[in-house]
């Protein structure tokens, strides 16, 4: 009987660990997700969730860049968001032009290619829109 109880203590201590670990890692996702509400209509609030999430993981690179597709054929859109979209609407591009870099070098790190051919396409608008005024 004695066993049984610390077999289940034991269970119950791995699971609220294995919970408070899962909590921790879901964290950075959860202030991504405000500041992706934000970054359109309100950069700068949009600015301090994204830099939340860094805080707590500092390789966090969709809180740098990150890029989405929706649909599928004709109707296939990408929209895009993260600090660097955001100071780019802003029209602070020095600054954004260190946070896609920022996020290419993590994209890199982390072998994601099409995570690399996006970011260079964002780059690319970037010099042109600077290139144009």
């Amino acid at each position: 009987m004695k066993n049984k109880k610390i077999i289940v203590i034991s269970i119950v201590i791995l699971l609220l660990l294995a919970i408070i670990y899962g909590l921790f890692l879901l964290r950075p996702f959860f202030w991504w997700c405000r500041g992706s509400i934000y970054e359109q209509q309100q950069p700068e609030r949009a600015i301090y969730y994204f830099n939340k999430a860094i805080l707590m993981r500092p390789d966090y690179v969709e809180a740098y860049f990150y890029s989405r597709f929706k649909g599928e054929g004709k109707n296939l859109s990408a929209y895009s968001g993260g600090l660097a979209v955001c100071y780019q609407i802003l029209g602070e591009n020095d600054k954004a032009r260190e946070y896609y870099n920022k996020a290419l070098e993590l994209y890199h790190k982390h072998g994601d290619k099409t995570g690399v051919i996006v970011l260079i396409n964002a780059n690319l608008k970037l010099l042109d829109n600077r290139n144009k005024k």
